[in-house]
């Protein structure tokens, strides 16, 4: 999953506004890390915001939005892409709950 409902439309709507290609579809076929990117950019426009902490052996995430709420996940993860995933899922359930 990467992005679902109303997240997915506001994402797409202000990708088109940032000139990165003229069609959404191309950018769904990019490199996933290239669209990470992307999406935690798009992320902090809206106010949430995805932290990754890298330790010696794991990887765990932190979400909060712009009125202080934390969204701890206290998860570890074996790799940074697999956190990353994990905090745009939580991210895209956050801002479909609010929106």
């Amino acid at each position: 999953m990467k992005l679902t409902e109303k997240c997915k439309d506001e994402f797409e709507n202000w990708l088109n506004l940032q000139d990165v290609a003229p069609y959404t579809i191309m950018f769904w076929n990019i490199p996933e890390t290239v669209q990470n990117a992307y999406i935690i950019e798009w992320f902090d426009s809206v106010g949430i915001y995805i932290s990754i902490i890298k330790t010696k052996d794991l990887c765990q995430f932190f979400l909060e939005d712009d009125f202080k709420n934390y969204h701890q996940r206290v998860n570890h993860f074996n790799s940074r892409p697999e956190a990353t995933a994990k905090a745009i899922e939580k991210a895209n359930e956050i801002f479909n709950l609010k929106n």
